[in-house]
């Protein structure tokens, strides 16, 4: 699953992919999808233990702004767990 949510003047996206579906992209690809005319600030939310998100992340740009304490439930999880805080800010530029 992926999920962009474009409302103008920003976008942010999230992802589940398949543990058969890793290291092929898709997430990568759902980023950079999002560099369009009119988006200025792009943001997501990782878990802080999950390493491969944090790459693709910082791969496609976006810069950790800081610790969102217990912001989301995940699988498994009695209580929210801790997440990072990404976004990239763009100008007149394209992302």
């Amino acid at each position: 699953m992926i999920a962009p949510r474009i409302t103008p003047p920003r976008a942010d996206f999230g992802y589940v992919i398949a543990r058969t579906h890793w290291n092929q992209g898709y997430a990568t690809e759902s980023a950079l999808a999002l560099d369009q005319k009119g988006i200025h600030r792009l943001w997501a939310v990782c878990d802080i233990d999950n390493s491969a998100s944090v790459r693709v992340l910082e791969k496609v740009g976006l810069s950790r702004g800081g610790v969102l304490r217990r912001w989301m439930y995940h699988a498994g999880s009695d209580l929210p767990r801790d997440c990072y805080s990404y976004a990239k800010i763009k100008g007149d530029t394209p992302i």
